[in-house]
């Protein structure tokens, strides 16, 4: 039975992982004037709500609550 197609064992190399994104972040004067450039109050707590709860801005836009 040796040489036979079903006889040999198909090994594939691992492959190499793709390193993943960093996020970028912002300085702590940065976050400030974000903020700060919120003139509603209402508007600068729900920013800061999603700044402080680390979500996305996909994530952010369709959270429900």
């Amino acid at each position: 039975m040796l040489g036979r197609a079903s006889d040999i064992v198909h090994l594939r190399p691992p492959m190499a992982r793709v390193p993943q994104k960093q996020p970028e972040l912002l300085a702590r004067q940065e976050v400030t004037h974000l903020f700060a450039c919120c003139s509603h109050p209402v508007y600068r707590t729900v920013l800061q709500t999603i700044y402080a709860a680390g979500l996305r801005i996909s994530e952010a836009r369709t959270a429900r609550g």
